[in-house]
């Protein structure tokens, strides 16, 4: 029954947005929104189709932040060895899933503030992964 009225919110999202993406990404990104947080897929397509039919910038913002969380590509497969997987924004210390939000933080009087050093340029999808640690003298 559940998953029924999953595909139908697929196919009704699809004809009113018009997607031009792969079939079965639809389906990836509900499956994975429909069993919880807790839940990961693996991809390498950075779904920036999906992100550019959202409504809003906020809208999108929400899903990437969602998709850093939550999204997974392969790295390295060899046969006869294990695969390798890394969240997909790329440049994440010792290619691990980041278990903290890059933005500003603040924990008592001191604020943690993600940058960039010497104007690096990167893709929209891509982290800060140096920070700026202030505490504030009492």
């Amino acid at each position: 029954m559940k998953f029924q009225a999953g595909i139908n919110a697929v196919k009704t999202v699809k004809r009113s947005k018009e997607l031009e993406s792969s079939e079965d990404d639809p389906y990836l990104l509900y499956a994975t929104l429909h069993s919880g947080n807790h839940c990961k897929f693996i991809t390498n397509d950075l779904m920036r189709d999906h992100k550019a039919c959202l409504p809003d910038a906020r809208t999108q913002h929400l899903f990437f932040k969602w998709q850093q969380a939550h999204q997974l590509a392969i790295t390295s497969r060899h046969p006869g060895s294990k695969i390798t997987f890394q969240c997909v924004v790329p440049f994440l210390i010792q290619q691990h899933i980041l278990n903290y939000d890059t933005v500003v933080q603040t924990t008592g009087d001191s604020w943690h503030v993600p940058y960039d050093e010497e104007l690096v340029e990167r893709y929209s999808y891509e982290v800060p992964t140096r920070w700026l640690c202030l505490h504030r003298k009492t």
